[in-house]
């Protein structure tokens, strides 16, 4: 259930931080998924919601454009 998952979620989140690490939470792939759990504390969220996998290469000539 979503309630189980963004509690699982910060629970996880509020133990590293305990011990004085950051979190990333990977695989959000919609805008929805990205809303829930965006204030949950994590430090970094990724997924195919902000993009695809790519080369070193094609993402820093990405920042160029």
């Amino acid at each position: 259930s979503d309630l189980f998952n963004a509690t699982f979620i910060r629970s996880i989140t509020d133990l590293c931080h305990d011990v004085g690490r950051k979190v990333c939470l990977e695989g959000v792939e919609t805008k929805e998924e990205y809303e829930a759990v965006r204030e949950l504390g994590m430090e970094y969220i990724q997924g195919y919601y902000f993009g695809r996998p790519m080369s070193a290469r094609r993402f820093e000539d990405r920042l160029k454009e």
